[in-house]
């Protein structure tokens, strides 16, 4: 297994998403105190102040906001923490309630077949929802609030049936990738 930071080849499991929801509830139930003062300042460190709103707003009694990626691949706990807080990309989080979560980074991104200009971009990466239901609620808690704002909202998947279900929540497909096969979705 792959567990560099900055490139991971491996395939999730479904018991690798279950862990990472396991590991943002740790932290918002356990260390939301220590944590929670973290997160503000990243929030208003951002040189993209527009982006500030945005992000204070996803935080609400049912939302919790990491400054970090839960990374539960690792091979227990305690390293799988330690990976998740050592993650060193300044614009990275984990958007979670109590039954689903999904991680994020924030980027600039320069490709010719969406703009012809660079644009700004959040990227959703790893989304889990544990129950029903929950894993819609935090999408639409997250397009809603980046339609408010103006934020562009991007999404790589690998399948026709996860693709269809971001086209069918608002998100514009934009191509297939030549080498992988996965799919470019936007919002905006």
């Amino acid at each position: 297994m792959n567990n560099n930071l900055f490139h991971n080849d491996t395939e999730w499991t479904l018991e690798n998403y279950k862990n990472g929801l396991i590991l943002a509830r740790f932290y918002i139930d356990k260390q939301n105190k220590q944590i929670s003062p973290i997160t503000d300042s990243k929030i208003k460190s951002f040189p993209i102040k527009e982006w500030v709103p945005f992000f204070s707003k996803l935080r609400n009694n049912e939302f919790e906001l990491l400054p970090f990626r839960v990374f539960p691949q690792a091979e227990n706990s305690a390293a799988a923490s330690l990976t998740s807080r050592s993650d060193i990309r300044l614009h990275t989080f984990t958007l979670s309630s109590k039954y689903a979560y999904m991680t994020m980074f924030c980027f600039e991104m320069s490709d010719l077949k969406v703009d012809i200009k660079p644009f700004i971009q959040i990227s959703l990466e790893r989304f889990y929802s544990k129950k029903k239901g929950y894993g819609i609620r935090l999408l639409k808690h997250l397009i809603k609030n980046a339609k408010q704002l103006n934020v562009v909202l991007t999404v790589w998947c690998e399948n026709e049936k996860l693709k269809d279900y971001y086209i069918n929540h608002g998100f514009k497909y934009c191509y297939q990738s030549e080498t992988t096969g996965h799919y470019f979705m936007i919002f905006k």
